[in-house]
């Protein structure tokens, strides 16, 4: 279920997840100040334990692919590589890690590109802390954490471009979403997408729960008039 909790929009219960195993942490900042925050943060956590803290952002993949943490807490801006080249190149190596932007404030280009790479958390590092093992949790569930003024803000900008800088659907849509929209709106049932792309009809329904999240509609139809006001012939 969808709530909003302390201006964050949530995809989850309020219980926490239980967990036979800790969720595994790797911290990615070249701020050692901020890993010691993280780290003390996390330690009072009885389901989750941060494996790793790496301050030297180019040494990152390699941590990550030898320890293979269920999450990864990654500072949005560093050098010589950020957040969104790094998740970039995981999603290249289909790595099962889930990825997490740390970010004190980003550009709305940031943020969609954020979304076009399936990014589900992103924690501003202005929220309260006890806030950060939550987002890990609802990010290691599969669902999403983000910032209701960051969507909010970056959808704004969206209605002010001319709709030939627009995609056909959304610019923040992974392709994936984008292909089950197209679908969907083509006149294909669940069942049918699911054969057609060789995925599950629930996952399906977890894509178009997705796409309807983030275009802020409320089923098929909202979806088609969205495309359309969109995208005017």
């Amino acid at each position: 279920m969808k709530h909003k909790t302390d201006n964050v929009l949530v995809d989850s219960n309020h219980r926490k997840p239980r967990t036979r195993h800790a969720i595994s942490v790797i911290a990615v900042d070249d701020r050692p100040l901020t890993l010691s925050g993280i780290d003390s943060t996390l330690a009072q956590e009885r389901d989750m334990k941060l494996v790793g803290k790496i301050t030297r952002p180019e040494d990152a993949l390699v941590e990550i692919d030898k320890l293979r943490p269920d999450v990864v807490l990654i500072k949005l801006r560093m050098s010589p590589i950020g957040a969104l080249d790094m998740i970039g190149t995981l999603r290249q190596r289909e790595t099962k890690t889930r990825p997490v932007i740390l970010a004190g404030r980003m550009t709305h280009d940031e943020f969609m590109r954020a979304m076009q790479l399936d990014v589900h958390g992103v924690f501003s590092m202005a929220m309260p802390a006890p806030l950060l093992a939550r987002c890990v949790r609802v990010v290691h569930a599969g669902e999403e954490f983000i910032d209701r003024d960051v969507w909010r803000r970056t959808f704004q900008v969206l209605a002010r471009r001319p709709v030939e800088d627009r995609a056909s659907i959304s610019p923040l849509l992974t392709s994936r979403e984008r292909t089950v929209a197209e679908l969907a709106l083509s006149g294909m049932g669940n069942n049918q997408i699911a054969h057609k792309l060789s995925i599950s009809e629930g996952t399906v329904k977890l894509h178009l729960h997705r796409v309807y999240a983030k275009l802020k509609v409320s089923g098929r139809a909202a979806l088609g008039k969205f495309v359309k006001d969109n995208n005017p012939v």
